[in-house]
Formats: structure tokens, C-alpha cells, sequence
């Protein structure tokens, strides 16, 4: 089982907000969740196995995929279009090729087949060659991980359940693919809702994903809300309000925020605050929780990143 994270209230620009920390689980925080199932498996599921996926070269996910492998003592290969941060001494790619992982970075062409392809790519049969093949969609956008996010929804519901009076939760958080948001709104009690922000592509991608993963529903499901930026940033483009926002962060709940996905999720929380609530009876109370995802392994990449530009002056 994985152990309950604890749920830390902060105030922010002169709100209360509850911090879900799962940033303190192993394997890089709500990654732990989407790899659940698969850290439940015996040693004997892994015998001749060989784990592949891919993704961004600075990845949270591919950081957990590396801390999974080296658990379970299983090699582990990652594709990526190309190795921005291969020879940097810090950060998701510096820390997944020390715990094992081999990276191969591709062409244009060849990432983008497979990315189509998948688990059925060439590439990946080619180098999975006399091993059983256990792929792991980019950001661990699979079925499975629906096991590990029901846990997380049974942690809100007994902690709203548990206090004395009635709680309606709004629960946000930032999304890649979608994929926590998805299942996290098919678990929660139906007094809560689940807000997210789309961090990689755009609100019309997140639908889509939504779409994918609802396909395999027999029953309408619950679909989360999507809070929209107001100026919407290419993944990974540095953006100082993001940067004076991560400051700010740290500063204020002492807790520190991803760059790349936390910093993006809470300046387009603040933007949209206002549809955040809605009218509750006398007796019901409302709460704004925030799962923070973990990722700050990344940052010094980022943080690097910043430096060299010329957004701001100086980092200390």
C-alpha cells in the first residue's frame, strides 16, 4: 500500500489552501500513484522483462519509470526526440541514467512514429528483442494507473468524511496528459470536484485525452473541469511570472513547487479563484485542496535554464 500523504494548509496571496503533499512520496510524488500497479507486481511479473517508454528529456515521469527499474532490477530504455539535458549533473535525466536507465535519443521522424505506434513501434521491438515487453505510455498515461489514483481519492474521501461538519472539496492540480485528473473524478465523492490545468498542450488537447480515457467507460464519467490560462506558454518556454511565482511560493508556504507543472498549476489557479467556489448550503463548509505532484527534481535544470537568460537578474 502506499502510505498516506499528509495534507499541509497554507495561505496564499490571503487564501486558505490545502496542500495534498504527495511530493513526499518515493517515485517522484503522483507518479508513485499512475506506477502503483506495477509496484505491486512480484518479482517473477519482471523475470525477462524489459521496460521501455518516452517522453521530454527532463521528465518527471522517466525519472520515476528509472526509480521503478532499478527497484525491481529491470533494464529500463527511454526514447526522447533529443537529449537537451543528457550531460548536465543535475536533474530528471542526470538522476534516471544513474539509476540505469539507457536513453536513445531519435529523429524527428522516428520519435514521431513512435509516438503513433507506441508500444507496436519497430523501435521498440527491435531493441525489446527476446525480452517480454512491458511499455509504459508517455507520463504513465495508462489504464493501470487508475489503481494507484483510487487510493488517492479514498485519502480525500476519509478526510473529508472525518471531519465534523459537512466538506465540499475543490481539488486542483496541473496535467500532462490528463491522466491523474481523469480517474481522480471517477473516485472522488460526488460533493467534490476535481479542477485541472492543462501544462503540456493546450485545454482542446486535455478534452481529447479526457475522450481517450472515457472510451473505456460502459457509463458516462465524471469529467473534470478544465481551468484555462490566460496566456498559454509553450511546455517548458521560461516565463518570468512562472519564475516570480515559484519565489513567491517558497516564500510564502515554505513548501517548494516544480517549475515545469506546480509554478504553471497555481498562477492559473489564482487567474480562475473566483469559479473555484459556489454556493453551498448553511451547513457545508468548502475547501480548496491542491495535489502537489512533486516533480522539483527538475528544477535545478530549470532553474539553470532561467539563469542564462535574461528574464531576470539574478538567481540566489
Amino acid at each position: 500500500m502506499i502510505r498516506v500523504s499528509p495534507i499541509q494548509c497554507v495561505r496564499f496571496r490571503q487564501q486558505l489552501i490545502h496542500v495534498k503533499r504527495d511530493d513526499l512520496l518515493p517515485l517522484e510524488g503522483n507518479k508513485m500513484r499512475k506506477l502503483y500497479w506495477l509496484l505491486q507486481q512480484r518479482k517473477s511479473f519482471f523475470d525477462d522483462a524489459h521496460i521501455f517508454s518516452y517522453g521530454g528529456s527532463n521528465s518527471n515521469a522517466m525519472l520515476a519509470i528509472a526509480q521503478l527499474s532499478q527497484l525491481k532490477r529491470v533494464p529500463f530504455t527511454y526514447f526522447c526526440e533529443q537529449e537537451r539535458f543528457q550531460n548536465l549533473l543535475e536533474g530528471n535525466m542526470a538522476i534516471s541514467k544513474m539509476l540505469g536507465m539507457h536513453c536513445i535519443s531519435l529523429s524527428k521522424k522516428d520519435f514521431r512514429n513512435l509516438v503513433e505506434e507506441e508500444g507496436e513501434a519497430s523501435i521498440v521491438r527491435d531493441h525489446g528483442a527476446g525480452k517480454r515487453i512491458i511499455f509504459i505510455p508517455r507520463g504513465a498515461a495508462f489504464q493501470e494507473a487508475k489503481f494507484g489514483i483510487e487510493q488517492l481519492a479514498r485519502e480525500l474521501n476519509s478526510c473529508s468524511r472525518n471531519q465534523a461538519t459537512n466538506i465540499s472539496m475543490s481539488v486542483v492540480l496541473p496535467s500532462g496528459t490528463g491522466t491523474t485528473a481523469f480517474y481522480l473524478a471517477q473516485y472522488l465523492d460526488k460533493a467534490h470536484t476535481v479542477h485541472t490545468i492543462p501544462c503540456v498542450g493546450d485545454h482542446l488537447y486535455l478534452r481529447n485525452q479526457f475522450q481517450k480515457l472515457a472510451s473505456d467507460f460502459d457509463s458516462t464519467p465524471s469529467i473534470p473541469n478544465i481551468l484555462i490560462p490566460k496566456t498559454k506558454k509553450r511546455f517548458g518556454q521560461l516565463y518570468k511570472p512562472f519564475y516570480d511565482v515559484y519565489g513567491e511560493l517558497l516564500e510564502s508556504t515554505e513548501i517548494e513547487f516544480d517549475l515545469l507543472y506546480g509554478c504553471v498549476a497555481w498562477l492559473v489557479m489564482f487567474e480562475n479563484f473566483q469559479s473555484l467556489h459556489f454556493p453551498l448550503d448553511d451547513e457545508t463548509k468548502h475547501q480548496v485542496i491542491y495535489i502537489h505532484t512533486g516533480g522539483v527534481s527538475g528544477n535545478p535544470t530549470m532553474l539553470q535554464r532561467y539563469g542564462q537568460s535574461r528574464l531576470i537578474d539574478s538567481i540566489t
